[in-house]
């Protein structure tokens, strides 16, 4: 059997070029598959630990030669609250050698990113487990730019690159939220996709990307689009379902004195953002709809704002022609009931029997109720009991149309229509058609004496009176009082 150097000095210069070729080949394979995945792990954690000032680690990294792949598995950035900031399971990346040299631009086939897991913090004082990283990037940031001279001739735009499919699955985000009263935790599941991401050479099937969020109710978002980099452009459609707003409001009730245990969001639209001449933010087939929202002030059993069904169809605007549209809206029995509390008001004007407790109540103003209506309607009213074919507008006090129907000598008519908590809003419901609503005549002298409302029928309900009303804890102020005097004395 021939030597090594036998062999080496028998062969021609073609065969002694493949010889030293495959050499530097199974050199190449045994530095890239035992050498450089422990090399480059302990340069990821040592360059961002030090870019990050927390801990972090990669328990494994693999290379492969043959298929320009890496792999790193259980990478976690470490938090002393919440025990990670961030981690995840796994992330390969697969390059495509081939494609990057025809192109002449990098070209990444495949990056996978399974299982990420996000844990954000506000502690006591409101502040955030990443805004120590945020300042040290920043403050990193700062001291670079001011030590690189003043770039020359650089190109506009971003860096040529391509990556065929941009995958996160598995995803998860949390807040955890202390800065209140009671801790408050919120999880969303979080998947998307980007398919042929690139920055030059943008084609129709190009940049194209989906994303899914899942809530902790069942509600979801589903948002899909392409875009393109230069000049920057996005496009698509942004589709929210079933969307739990309590859930999410637990997160706002420590900084707001409300609660609301209840409402569904649903909201959907194509939408179109460019950044060159003459372009700007349009927004088409916009739907949002809002069922069931309660909004309780805190310490109250009643809620404050109800809204059994908001829908707005057809939105469109346009930023750049400063055009919108909304074409349809539809308000069904919405409801909404101040309340005086002890850090209030010093004065209000209430309607009611003057008997509320712990207020000083005067008598300010009589207020008989009648219907009152829009023309269209009041020429369709002969008699009271045609008010059976109407919309009859109510307030949060149930038995007003009973009471007034039962003055009339009307029996068998049912009061359905909108609740409205205050005067005007059902007033201005009741001027623009919505229905018949049972009124204070002194309160709208102005609308009848104009015909913008009329009063079908003549007769009267006395319900109540307008009253000045001040809580009995606090002192009366000397400007308070003049004030009720003054308005006492337009009453007379």
């Amino acid at each position: 059997m021939d030597t090594p150097i036998q062999w080496w000095r028998s062969r021609g210069w073609g065969a002694r070029i493949l010889a030293i070729l495959a050499l530097l080949y199974v050199l190449y394979a045994l530095t890239v598959f035992l050498i450089l995945p422990g090399w480059a792990r302990g340069e990821i954690e040592q360059r961002l630990s030090g870019l990050l000032g927390r801990d972090v680690t990669v328990e494994e990294v693999r290379l492969n030669p043959l298929t320009l792949s890496a792999t790193a598995e259980r990478f976690r950035i470490a938090d002393p609250d919440t025990d990670f900031l961030a981690r995840f399971d796994r992330l390969y990346v697969n390059t495509s050698f081939w494609a990057s040299l025809f192109h002449w631009r990098p070209w990444v086939s495949d990056v996978d990113l399974a299982g990420l897991e996000v844990r954000l913090r506000r502690g006591e004082n409101g502040a955030l487990n990443l805004d120590d990283i945020v300042t040290r990037l920043r403050e990193s940031g700062e001291e670079d730019t001011a030590d690189e001279p003043p770039p020359e001739d650089e190109a506009s735009g971003p860096p040529a690159f391509t990556i065929s499919h941009l995958r996160l699955s598995e995803g998860r985000v949390t807040l955890n939220d202390v800065s209140g009263s009671e801790p408050s935790s919120l999880t969303l599941p979080v998947a998307f996709s980007i398919e042929d991401l690139t920055t030059r050479g943008v084609g129709e099937e190009d940049n194209l990307y989906q994303m899914h969020v899942e809530g902790p109710d069942g509600g979801t978002l589903d948002w899909r689009g392409r875009f393109v980099f230069e000049p920057l452009t996005v496009e698509g459609r942004l589709q929210m379902d079933k969307v739990d707003v309590a859930a999410f409001t637990r997160l706002l009730e420590p900084h707001f004195p409300f609660q609301v245990p209840s409402g569904m969001l649903g909201l959907a639209a194509d939408y179109r953002y460019g950044t060159g001449d003459g372009e700007g933010l349009t927004v088409d087939n916009g739907r949002f709809q809002l069922d069931r929202l309660r909004i309780l002030r805190d310490g109250n059993e009643a809620p404050s704002f109800e809204v059994p069904t908001l829908k707005v169809d057809g939105v469109s605007l346009d930023l750049t022609e400063r055009r919108v549209s909304v074409p349809e809206v539809t308000l069904t029995e919405p409801a909404m009931r101040a309340v005086l509390t002890g850090e209030g008001l010093d004065l209000a004007i209430r309607f009611g029997d003057g008997d509320w407790q712990g207020q000083a109540c005067t008598a300010i103003l009589d207020a008989p109720f009648a219907p009152l209506c829009a023309p269209a309607l009041a020429r369709r009213l002969k008699q009271p009991r045609d008010l059976a074919t109407l919309p009859l507008l109510r307030s949060y006090r149930s038995d007003e149309w009973p009471r007034w129907l039962q003055a009339a000598g009307v029996s068998g008519v049912e009061a359905r229509g909108p609740v409205f908590d205050s005067s005007l809003t059902v007033a201005m419901a009741a001027a623009g058609g919505a229905g018949v609503a049972l009124l204070p005549l002194c309160m709208f002298e102005q609308e009848l004496a104009e015909g913008r409302l009329l009063q079908p029928f003549g007769t009267t309900l006395e319900l109540g009176r307008y009253w000045l009303t001040r809580l009995r804890s606090r002192a009366e102020r000397e400007p308070a009082k003049r004030f009720r005097e003054w308005l006492q004395a337009q009453g007379t």
